[in-house]
């Protein structure tokens, strides 16, 4: 019975990286089987969720990350890297495409500096042509942010029994190349039938949320994308010559709008939570 048990245990035990596997996996098998009941066969459904759920924080990377202002400079570091991979996937003009991959490929190093040149140098190029590109904007200012560094501003203090305090500039750590999908994702969803953008509009959304008890840079990151859709299609901003202001109420943004404010909500919350554990 218990070698059965012990078996299905190493299954769920897999959620966790390999590496914390071979430092850790034959002590949290121990204490898994000696928890458990005579005669069981099979891990408790409450028991299997925590391990999967603590497996994935693992890969994650947020079980080690447990400041808040920690956890929001990488939240916006990834909302930067989703912004310019959209920007990069629907602006017109070829040369602030390429300024945009270049803000890409510095952001995934932690260059923040280096790549707000790029990103803002592509915002000025498309300005005097078009309306300002609000993803685009939006990246300027969350780079400037992350080069700037707000934890004294906000407040951001360590949580108790921390010897040092990571503080906002955290963040500087390469990310993986798998970001630059962005890009071609939000070309195709940029021409695809509305009933499909909706739903993997809403399918986001929800597994943004769901991914809120996970790790908290994920709604971050992703409410970061959304406050840039939602004026993309509400506000248009011609600052040059005939400068306009054009202003499209449209219900979808204001659920948009509604939804950044929740995620934004949902990892400030989650992450002041993980501070005190």
């Amino acid at each position: 019975m218990s070698e059965i048990l012990a078996r299905r245990y190493r299954l769920l035990l897999l959620a966790y990286p390999s590496g914390y596997r071979e430092r850790r996996g034959d002590e949290l098998l121990g204490t898994l089987l000696d928890d458990a009941s005579p005669g069981q066969r099979w891990p408790g459904g409450r028991e299997a969720a925590s391990i999967a759920v603590e497996g994935l924080r693992a890969r994650l990377g947020a079980a080690w990350r447990r400041t808040p202002g920690a956890m929001w400079s990488e939240g916006l570091q990834m909302g930067a890297l989703l912004l310019l991979g959209y920007a990069a996937g629907t602006v017109s003009d070829g040369i602030a495409a390429l300024l945009a991959l270049s803000g890409i490929a510095a952001t995934m190093r932690g260059r923040w500096l280096v790549a707000l040149v790029p990103t803002s140098a592509g915002l000025a190029v498309l300005l005097p042509h078009q309306p300002l590109s609000w993803p685009l904007g939006t990246a300027v200012v969350a780079l400037a942010v992350l080069a700037l560094g707000f934890r004294s501003a906000l407040g951001f203090r360590s949580a108790p029994g921390f010897r040092s305090a990571p503080g906002f500039r955290s963040a500087r750590r390469p990310r993986s190349a798998g970001w630059l999908l962005v890009a071609p994702v939000a070309l195709v969803m940029q021409h695809a039938p509305v009933p499909l953008a909706v739903a993997v509009v809403a399918g986001f959304l929800v597994a943004c949320l769901i991914g809120a008890a996970l790790d908290p840079r994920i709604p971050i990151a992703a409410a970061c994308l959304l406050v840039a859709v939602a004026l993309q299609n509400t506000v248009g901003f011609r600052p040059f010559a005939d400068a306009q202001f054009v202003f499209h109420p449209l219900p979808a943004s204001y659920v948009l709008l509604a939804m950044t404010a929740a995620l934004f909500l949902a990892g400030q919350v989650r992450s002041r939570q993980l501070a005190r554990l």
